[in-house]
Order: structure tokens, then C-alpha cells, then sequence
């Protein structure tokens, strides 16, 4: 499976702890889905090196949210991912999918 993981906010006090250790507890025990990090790369050097399975797909700044969020929506499109994994409310309609509730 293909998954997008948004880590532009990876350096972060708090929420960047958080990202951080999810990253590793992956990078530890998942070898089979692809994860495409989409962030700064600079920034993401910092959890060390990643194996094949991770690739970072770098996205840069844009000047407002809007152009943000359609760039994060285009790499998404470009990678092909199934499945998406946003921390921020900024991205909580990009591609999220919950079962229906009863």
C-alpha cells in the first residue's frame, strides 16, 4: 500500500515529538507498505537514515494555505496513495475516509 505522511511540521516542539516517533516505530516495523514523506528533506534528515520503503517527496512553502493544500493534494495524486496520514486540522479533508456510523 502506498501512504503519504505529512511531516512539514516534523522539527516541531509537541506536535514534531509526536511525527518523530511514529516515524520510527514504522521505519522499526513496517518493511513492506511504501510511505512518501511530504515535507521539507532537510528536515527530515534529522530521524536518521530511512530504508527503501520511504521516500521523502520534498514540497515546498507555498504564499497561502489554499496553494498548500492543493500542492500536498497534487503530490498525493502523483505518488498514487491509498491511504493518507495528517496530523494537522489544516489537513483533515485532504483525503480522509472514516466508516459510517451506526
Amino acid at each position: 500500500m502506498k501512504i503519504g505522511i505529512d511531516v512539514r511540521h516534523i522539527t516541531d516542539f509537541g506536535v514534531g515529538t509526536y511525527i518523530r516517533n511514529v516515524l520510527r516505530g514504522l521505519v522499526r516495523l513496517d518493511h513492506e507498505n511504501l510511505y512518501f514523506l511530504i515535507g521539507d528533506p532537510e528536515r527530515v534528515r534529522e530521524i536518521g537514515e530511512l530504508p527503501p520503503n520511504f521516500h521523502v517527496v520534498p514540497l515546498p512553502p507555498a504564499e497561502t494555505a489554499l496553494s498548500e493544500y492543493l500542492a500536498f493534494r497534487r503530490t498525493l495524486r502523483q505518488n498514487e496513495t491509498v491511504a493518507t496520514w495528517c496530523i494537522l486540522r489544516t489537513w483533515s479533508r485532504c483525503r480522509s475516509t472514516c466508516p459510517a456510523r451506526t
